[in-house]
């Protein structure tokens, strides 16, 4: 009983351990849906039997990247894979040429070879401690010469001994990636060496970037070298039809630009500043001709509305002139028609002076003294 109870955790921990290593090994699948549909007929060779049958697991490890390679079988690299692709950076795999180092195999083909192929997904189909060898997918060429060339000539005149030097000083820093970080190394050499158009690249602008080339702008093309794991000479590669991404320059090993280095781009010319009159004279003045007319309007509104103040005021004041007037003139003319209807009795008076015909009064003589 007891022994049995050790057996079943020996497996359960054997389990548990590849589970994990698995886990370490990025699903992507998606990816290899887009590879067959970008490669129709690579997709419909595999694993055919034919020249072209290894051809798709060789396109599509180039466009994954980050790691991703074809594999040897039982670990012989030159005996290739043909629905099978190689994960160099752990699995629950070991590759022979590297020291049993771990490594993955991925089935990604399923009936291949047979009419209703299909894209599958299926990490580890030999078993854990399975036997292969993780082979560069750039340094072997599709039957069909599809996927653009391999490996370019090495050396190149666009990896020399200064550039190595660097490159092993970052890899002892022991960063990521067998003690490398391609987005490190690139920063680095940006700085190190500026104006060669060190960077990283992607397959595509919607794709990351990779984890083990570094890209350069080289005469025109787009190269790359392969840093992980890291070494002295590492293959160039032609990366026409891939994205180049830029990075900032970082000093991350505390080193001055290394030398000799091509003349750098000189920087884009400051422009002379240029006095605002100079430069929007025409703008400035029409601001200043509107602000004039606007100041003389005001002006114009204010005169114009204080001569209505005052005429307001003078039309009242001839207002109650005249009613003051108009009353004046009507007493007057009462009066002067007062004193011509007294004139007019006057007047009749001594016309037709009254007579008197009763008795008289008294005799005598009247006398008319004048008034003292």
């Amino acid at each position: 009983m007891k022994k049995t109870a050790q057996l079943a955790l020996l497996v359960f921990a054997f389990a548990a351990s590849s589970s994990l290593a698995w886990a370490q090994v990025p699903n992507r699948e998606s990816d290899v849906h887009a590879c067959a549909a970008k490669y129709p007929e690579a997709f419909a060779c595999a694993h055919s039997g034919r020249p072209c049958s290894t051809d798709f697991v060789i396109l599509c490890a180039r466009d994954l990247g980050d790691g991703w390679g074809v594999n040897g079988k039982r670990g012989n690299p030159r005996d290739l894979s043909q629905d099978i692709l190689a994960f160099r950076d752990g699995g629950t795999a070991v590759d022979v040429t590297r020291g049993n180092a771990p490594m993955e195999i991925v089935d990604i083909c399923g009936g291949c070879g047979a009419p209703g192929q299909r894209v599958v997904w299926s990490p580890g189909p030999g078993g854990p401690g399975d036997r292969g060898a993780w082979v560069d997918p750039f340094s072997v060429q599709p039957s069909s010469g599809a996927g653009g060339p391999g490996p370019a000539p090495f050396p190149s005149a666009g990896w020399e001994a200064r550039h190595s030097d660097v490159l092993m000083r970052l890899a002892a820093q022991g960063v990521n990636h067998n003690g490398l970080s391609t987005r490190r190394a690139a920063e680095q050499f940006a700085f190190s060496f500026p104006g060669e158009g060190w960077g990283m690249k992607s397959a595509d602008p919607s794709r990351p970037a990779s984890h083990d080339v570094l890209a350069r702008q080289l005469n025109g093309s787009l190269v790359g070298y392969r840093i992980v794991p890291p070494a002295r000479n590492p293959p160039l590669f032609n990366l026409t039809g891939q994205h180049f991404i830029p990075v900032a320059p970082v000093n991350h090993v505390g080193d001055v630009p290394s030398g000799p280095s091509p003349v750098p781009v000189p920087p884009l010319p400051i422009p002379t500043p240029v006095p605002p009159a100079t430069a929007h004279g025409d703008v400035l003045q029409a601001i200043a001709q509107l602000r004039t007319l606007v100041t003389e309007l005001h002006q114009k509104m204010d005169r114009q509305d204080l001569a209505l103040r005052d005429a307001v005021a003078t039309a009242e004041m001839a207002a109650q002139s005249a009613a003051a007037a108009a009353g004046t003139q009507q007493d007057t003319r009462n009066r002067i028609e007062d004193v011509l209807t007294a004139v007019d009795l006057a007047r009749q008076a001594l016309e037709n002076p009254p007579t008197y015909s009763g008795p008289a009064k008294f005799s005598g003589t009247l006398t008319l003294r004048p008034k003292r």
